[in-house]
């Protein structure tokens, strides 16, 4: 397993599953760069310069994906991706089963919640069932 559970390093092959195996869209040519600059001497991918990088891109707008450069493209071979379970890194930014998103503020809140435990919004479909 690459990506699985206690797995701190990943190949930089195995990049592509990774991202996929999060819900993310995955693009060779896009993301060439992105893997060079996280990735060691040895093409090895740490767990914290993977989530350092993916906690920017998502938001902080890390436009380097988007550039090209003529150097990245010469001479590169195509390689396989390894398989990825869709478990271990993939968990760090996974969404709890049967939690809920709060309308007014966007908090994530646990299934058992009735009410954001940041504002205090009732969960939707629970109105009546607060006590006054």
């Amino acid at each position: 397993d690459t990506v699985g559970e206690g797995v701190d390093v990943i190949d930089s092959a195995a990049f592509g599953d990774l991202v996929e195996s999060m819900g993310t869209t995955y693009c060779e040519v896009e993301h060439r760069r992105t893997i060079k600059k996280i990735s060691d001497a040895d093409g090895k991918i740490t767990r914290e310069a993977f989530i350092a990088w993916y906690l920017d891109w998502l938001f902080g707008g890390d436009e380097s994906d988007i550039e090209t450069d003529e150097e990245d493209e010469a001479g590169e071979e195509e390689e396989t991706p390894a398989a990825s379970s869709g478990e271990g890194w993939g968990k760090a930014f996974g969404v709890e089963e049967g939690s809920w998103k709060c309308d007014a503020c966007m908090v994530r809140n646990k299934a058992a919640d009735t009410k954001c435990a940041a504002c205090e919004t009732v969960r939707p479909g629970y109105e009546d069932k607060q006590e006054e």
